[in-house]
């Protein structure tokens, strides 16, 4: 018999969300880099996409590479389609 626990821990506000903030990394363990025809994908755990988009039903990402000095990392933000609007004559 396994016993499972799972704690969700909710992050405090900010008291001033324009401000620019630090970085705060979270490791999520070592995830395999899988080859799939041409391509290479990874998996991301849908928690942590949950946790930073709020939502994961029909999410789509717009990916990028940012480079600072030796740093390099890819950056995921979420692409906002709006609906069209319907004009009936």
């Amino acid at each position: 018999m396994f016993l499972v626990f799972l704690m969700i821990v909710k992050s405090p506000k900010k008291e001033n969300p324009e401000k620019e903030s630090e970085f705060i990394e979270t490791d999520f363990g070592k995830r395999k880099i899988s080859c799939v025809n041409q391509s290479r994908m990874i998996a991301i755990p849908k928690m942590a996409l949950k946790n930073a988009f709020g939502s994961v039903d029909g999410l789509t990402v717009n990916v990028s590479l940012v480079q600072n000095g030796r740093e390099k990392f890819l950056k995921l933000s979420p692409v906002v389609e709006q609906e069209k609007e319907v004009v009936s004559e």
